[in-house]
């Protein structure tokens, strides 16, 4: 996991960049008006849609925490891994590289879950943004700080 995130850094589209509390706020707003979308969007049965939508809801919200703590990524799957790696086991983000991956089925190659499961899948969605979003609140500066250390020591090596 550290190589591929040094990879991110130096090669991957990551920075490390000042704390940005607006673009996190900004990026928590969307995250919430996506969730909302997924469902409208799952009621009306564009399953191709609401998948790519649960996805994002969390992303924006990953990326919420990213932009929180001072880190710029361009790059998804860098977004992940940074993520996972800094929240270790506070947030389970295998969720998100799943609705990921099945984001890239449904849009690329018109492949969906069912009903039933995209439902499961916007369930999973709604308790991991909201889990991020309350761990984003309680962060203190100390906090971000060794978030920013934990990256620094990778990105050093």
């Amino acid at each position: 996991m550290e190589s591929k995130i040094r990879w991110c850094f130096s090669k991957g589209g990551a920075d490390l960049t000042a704390p940005n509390p607006n673009i996190k706020s900004s990026f928590m707003v969307l995250s919430k008006q996506t969730l909302k979308s997924a469902e409208l969007t799952l009621e009306s049965k564009d399953l191709v849609w609401s998948t790519s939508m649960v996805y994002y809801a969390e992303y924006y919200a990953l990326y919420s925490f990213l932009a929180m703590i001072g880190i710029k990524c361009e790059n998804h799957d860098c977004s992940i891994e940074i993520a996972r790696f800094l929240l270790d086991k506070k947030i389970d983000l295998n969720d998100v590289k799943r609705a990921k991956d099945l984001r890239i089925d449904a849009q690329y190659y018109l492949k969906t879950k069912s009903d039933a499961e995209l439902h499961e899948e916007l369930d999973k969605a709604k308790i991991i943004v909201n889990n991020i979003i309350n761990l984003i609140n309680k962060l203190t500066d100390d906090a971000i700080n060794g978030y920013r250390e934990k990256i620094s020591d990778i990105i050093k090596k």
